[in-house]
């Protein structure tokens, strides 16, 4: 295991998903990798309900859960001080920085939901 990965077993990560394949494969990932899936998720409401029933350590959130924007859920992961990194289907299409610099610039990757 990379040093970058031995960090990342043990570690509880909030999925929020709401396609199937991709969900399988991060939950395929996540468990390769040691980490214990909370959820998975697919609605901004049980997403919240997670967050209040969990300690997590991090999570990888779906901008958009059936047409809803997850920013309430973004919101509540930056108010907890959580490290986050930004990704959606555009992140082969145009350059990101790795480090979001604040919940506008994190949430602003998926276009118009």
């Amino acid at each position: 295991m990379s040093p970058s990965l031995e960090k990342l077993p043990g570690l509880r990560i909030l999925v929020a998903e709401d396609l199937a394949l991709i969900l399988l494969e991060m939950e395929d990932m996540l468990s390769e990798i040691g980490c214990e899936i909370v959820g998975p998720v697919a609605t901004v409401e049980t997403a919240f309900a997670a967050i209040r029933q969990n300690d997590l350590d991090s999570a990888l959130l779906d901008m958009s859960l059936h047409g809803e924007r997850i920013t309430p859920i973004a919101e509540e992961f930056l108010a907890r001080g959580v490290r986050r990194r930004r990704g959606d289907g555009k992140l082969f299409r145009q350059p990101m920085p790795d480090e979001a610099e604040s919940l506008a610039d994190m949430v602003e990757t998926t276009g118009s939901a």
